[in-house]
């Protein structure tokens, strides 16, 4: 991510009327969309056009508002051709006049009938009074068929009735910047000095700043900055200017103190994260972060976890310093988390109810995560932990072997070897453990094959303590794309050496997904509890990412019952970020996914977690449920409700 954000938009206004953009799909290329749980999907543009484009026209075809949101989301989608017939009939049916000519105008232009167009706008502009929009979308067809000139007028027409329009002025200036570059300079500099042109002055502003004319870029800025009332737009470029020049009273008194995050979005926010990184002011850093997490920013996750981890260093490294006691040293030596169990069973209340309670029988299996060789690489550190805490869920309700799962972490950190583990190591482990039979471990190493494509050599071996042998269960490389592969092939190879898993039982992922998350989840359970407030945009991306695992595979209970530990863990420690994601788990809820035996059982907890005691209560007299380990289970979270 760049330092200060200078050239990115905010979102548009919701109220803003449809103009022309330039960006057509082709068949091949995938639409994102919305699903019924408000979650992100992406499907190929065909398959969008006949399982929602078409079937909603139909749905709406005599609902006017109905189908003009349906067109205008196909236009977001650049989908236009296929959105023919319900423009046609919003042309003959709507008696908002500018608003049926402009869906009409955008789709004859999208598909190049300009002649239709040109005349459509002649014939408006002609019996009504035009607005700024229309103006503008009468100028872009004349601009595809080169009469400039004209295009030029029509853009100025729009400009006197909103001279800050971000598609006209955009246009007008790029046809005088094109024709005469000299001319350009003077028009946006007359044009700045007029009242209310708050956009040419941004525009001058930069060209000062960037020509190191800084004293008349922070005049233009601060009338910006007031003639747009602090308008998003204007914030984020302005706060971007402020710091990319360092003029951190400016930052402090034109940005500071008018800053909304709600108002004025993502891009400034992290601006003035960037601002209080330089302060080394931790304290308001990790405020506003967590501030920030309420918002649905998914796609920002990883600047703010960026920012998070760059505050909370400051602030360990403060209270490191300012420690009376010797807190920090004593975690500092190396450790083992050690579990034959999930690892949402932690700080989930123990919910011995669920978990296998079969006797465990020998062999004796211990198993080591995984070492993660050659360069330094995430995926390859997240493998070498992910895919051992796998095993252990499957190994868990699986099977009967009696086995340990040891992850190794220093202090609050994970830790992840870099060399492989020597055969001397193993007999150390074996001198130690009388009883074991067998070590499970393996490598993972990033590397690229013949074509340079990024693939994970993935090597997985059991050791036989007795016999002092290694046993190659996997040595194979796998593209990344592809790596969700590794946990069939792990578990196929294993049982064919162990004959301990019922044959019935198959890995059905079909992504990396859920694998991925086993990394993070064990990262925050190690963490120092009392710096888990401040992880509220990791929680955030985690939550997002179980929320779309569980959406993919309905049927898996554990999935859900991941989901649910997660959100108790949120509301005990990053509340905030809860009603972001109410919507999708009462949807959730409301359409069946925790209908089946296991996940009913967690919505209790759901409403609990979101202190809903209405239909906590209406829920438990309908339950029905005299499991005493659950109800004694259940029991624990009560006084989370007040």
């Amino acid at each position: 991510m760049k330092i200060f954000n200078l050239f990115k938009r905010s979102p548009e206004k919701e109220d803003q009327k449809p103009e022309i953009f330039e960006n057509i799909l082709t068949e091949n290329e995938e639409i994102s969309y919305l699903d019924e749980f408000g979650k992100e999907k992406k499907i190929s543009k065909i398959e969008w056009i006949n399982r929602i484009l078409k079937p909603s026209i139909e749905k709406n075809w005599d609902n006017v508002e109905e189908l003009y949101s349906v067109v205008l989301d196909a236009f977001s989608k650049n989908v236009y051709y296929e959105a023919k017939d319900a423009c046609l009939r919003i042309y003959s049916l709507d008696n908002n006049k500018e608003r049926k000519t402009n869906i009409l105008g955008i789709y004859y232009i999208k598909n190049k009938e300009y002649d239709q167009a040109i005349d459509l706008y002649k014939k408006y502009t002609f019996y009504e009074k035009p607005s700024e929009t229309i103006y503008s979308n009468y100028a872009k067809v004349l601009e595809k068929t080169g009469n400039f000139e004209e295009a030029e007028k029509l853009y100025l027409k729009a400009l006197n009735l909103n001279p800050n329009s971000a598609n006209a002025f955009k246009k007008y200036f790029n046809i005088i910047k094109k024709r005469n570059i000299a001319e350009y300079n003077t028009k946006l500099q007359e044009f700045a000095h007029l009242e209310d042109t708050w956009r040419a002055k941004l525009t001058f502003a930069v060209k000062c700043f960037k020509s190191g004319d800084i004293e008349k870029g922070k005049e233009l800025l601060n009338l910006a900055l007031k003639e747009s009332e602090y308008d998003p737009e204007v914030m984020s470029i302005a706060s971007g200017m402020y710091g990319m020049n360092s003029l951190f009273d400016e930052f402090e008194n034109e940005i500071l103190p008018y800053f909304n995050p709600e108002q004025h979005g993502a891009y400034t926010a992290i601006n003035i994260l960037e601002y209080y990184k330089r302060a080394e002011d931790f304290e308001k850093g990790l405020e506003l972060c967590k501030f920030a997490s309420k918002f649905p920013w998914i796609e920002f996750s990883d600047t703010f976890i960026n920012y998070e981890e760059i505050f909370l260093n400051m602030k360990i490294r403060y209270d490191k310093k300012n420690s009376e006691d010797e807190f920090f040293e004593e975690y500092s030596h190396d450790s083992f988390f050690s579990t034959n169990v999930p690892l949402w069973y932690y700080g989930f209340n123990n919910p011995t109810w669920i978990l296998n309670k079969n006797k465990r029988v020998a062999p004796n299996l211990l198993i080591l995560s995984f070492t993660s060789i050659g360069e330094y690489n995430e995926t390859s550190r997240n493998l070498a932990v992910s895919i051992p805490l796998f095993i252990n869920e499957v190994l868990h309700y699986k099977t009967n072997l009696n086995y340990q799962l040891a992850v190794a972490y220093e202090g609050y950190k994970l830790k992840v070897a870099n060399k492989r583990y020597s055969t001397d190591y193993m007999k150390l482990i074996k001198s130690q453990n009388s009883n074991l039979n067998y070590v499970l471990s393996g490598n993972v190493e990033r590397a690229f094959d013949e074509n340079n494509e990024e693939i994970f050599k993935v090597e997985i071996y059991l050791y036989n303590c007795p016999n002092e042998m290694k046993i190659k269960l996997i040595d194979t490389d796998y593209k990344k794309e592809e790596l969700y592969k590794v946990q069939k092939d792990v578990i196929s190879k294993f049982n064919n050496f162990f004959e301990c898993i019922d044959k019935n039982y198959e890995v059905t992922e079909s992504n990396s997904e859920n694998l991925m998350l086993y990394f993070p989840k064990m990262k925050l359970l190690i963490e120092n509890p009392d710096y888990k407030p401040n992880k509220a945009w990791k929680y955030k991306k985690l939550l997002s990412e179980q929320i779309k695992i569980v959406l993919d595979d309905k049927e898996n209970e554990l999935k859900k019952v991941s989901l649910t530990a997660l959100l108790y863990e949120i509301g005990k420690t990053n509340s905030q970020l809860l009603k972001c994601e109410k919507p999708a788990i009462y949807n959730m809820i409301s359409r069946g996914v925790f209908s089946s035996k296991v996940s009913k059982l967690l919505v209790p907890i759901i409403f609990n977690v979101y202190n809903d005691e209405v239909n906590y209560d209406a829920y438990m007299e309908t339950l029905n449920e005299d499991n005493p380990l659950y109800i004694d289970w259940i029991n624990k979270f009560l006084d989370y409700v007040d």
